[in-house]
């Protein structure tokens, strides 16, 4: 219920089934019609929905849109441009103690920091032969 009561932007990835859970489980069980869900979600969310896999697919028209494909291929780019000195994203998270957190390292892969290209198959199926 937090994140209903934040009134913040929700990021997902490929979330449909998420923000229906999401709608069901902490704002009230889902109505007939399309149309007040969608309302609903409007007033949940006020700063708005964003569908990553949305973006990467019918946005950025990226070769793939699985979400680590979509997370690297950023991130490479978001590396090229720090070290060209160019605006790029830094974030930092403030480290807690909560066991409902489950922190993890997403630095850079040893191939993208070795130069090695994506194979094809991996760019479109998520692994290489």
């Amino acid at each position: 219920s937090h994140l209903v009561k934040s009134r913040k932007a929700l990021v997902l990835h490929n979330g449909l089934i998420d923000l229906i859970f999401l709608y069901h489980n902490f704002y009230a069980a889902l109505p007939d019609k399309l149309g007040t869900f969608m309302s609903d979600i409007c007033e949940m969310f006020p700063l708005g929905v964003y569908d990553t896999k949305y973006i990467a697919d019918y946005v950025s028209r990226t070769q793939a849109s699985f979400l680590e494909f979509v997370f690297r291929k950023e991130q490479k780019i978001n590396r090229d441009k720090y070290l060209k000195n160019r605006p790029h994203v830094k974030l930092r998270f403030q480290r807690t103690d909560s066991k409902d957190l489950d922190w993890r390292h997403c630095g850079e892969e040893k191939e993208i920091v070795d130069g090695v290209e994506v194979c094809f198959s991996y760019a479109h199926h998520g692994h290489c032969p």
